[in-house]
């Protein structure tokens, strides 16, 4: 049986919907919370520079620089970069 053209059109409307927003889940890391915001600490004694970072959706990414709120994060932590590095 095959399927109608209504039938049809509405699959591929539903495939690109879920592929969107697929892409709007998508894991980033963001360093100290957002773009164009510095923030670091001095070199420690084992010459590491600690950095505040956050892994978020693109989604909550594009709202933070908007709106300056972030309604979802994943995951955050510290992250350790060497002086030399």
């Amino acid at each position: 049986m095959a399927m109608s053209n209504g039938v049809k059109i509405l699959a591929g409307a539903v495939v690109v919907v879920f592929a969107f927003v697929g892409v709007l889940a998508i894991p980033v890391h963001q360093r100290c919370g957002g773009a164009g915001r510095v923030c670091a600490t001095a070199p420690d004694y084992q010459g590491f520079i600690h950095y505040d970072y956050e892994v978020q959706p693109v989604l909550t990414v594009l709202v933070d620089q908007f709106t300056g709120h972030k309604p979802l994060v994943y995951s955050s932590g510290v992250e350790l970069v060497p002086v030399n590095g």
